[in-house]
């Protein structure tokens, strides 16, 4: 139990700090991430006419679940998009069904997907050969704390006191 606790604390702080650098390397320089194409001087889309089709987002959760709400409402906030936003719930497997379809869709900008911690326990625990690299962060469009809690009846008001 003891091995078990540590090996959890562990995960889930590897989980936070991963998260939290994605978060800080994708927006770092990244301008509007919005979608505007106000700097475009031909009006037919952003660089080389992109897009000039509706864009396709995965969602790997079911329908009205958190990741969801989180993504439709993040587009919903996209001013002056050219094209149409299509969510696809493409669930199973803990996430990874739908990350997979992502990592193996064409280069084009024409698939978007989202990745969020579970993923990362995903890679931590093995339980794919997907890995970060098989990704290019487009944006941080959400910034989700994540607090480890007990039951009020425990023995441990630390992390510290958890895991010793």
């Amino acid at each position: 139990m003891k091995r078990m606790k540590k090996t959890l604390a562990l995960a889930l702080t590897g989980v936070m700090l991963l998260s939290a650098a994605a978060c800080s390397n994708s927006s770092a320089g990244s301008g509007s991430s919005t979608g505007s194409n106000s700097s475009n001087s031909s009006g037919s889309g952003g660089l080389n006419g992109y897009p000039n089709q509706n864009v396709n987002v995965v969602v790997q959760y079911s329908a009205g679940g958190g990741t969801d709400l989180s993504v439709r409402g993040v587009l919903d906030g996209v001013p002056d998009f050219p094209v149409n936003f299509s969510v696809a719930n493409v669930t199973g497997n803990g996430g990874l069904i739908g990350l997979t379809q992502v990592a193996n869709s064409a280069a084009d900008g024409y698939t978007l997907g989202v990745m969020n911690t579970d993923f990362i326990i995903n890679i931590i625990l093995g339980n794919t050969d997907l890995t970060v690299d098989d990704f290019s962060p487009l944006a941080c469009a959400l910034m989700d704390p994540f607090v480890l809690i007990i039951g009020n009846n425990e023995n441990y008001s630390t992390l510290e006191e958890f895991v010793a």
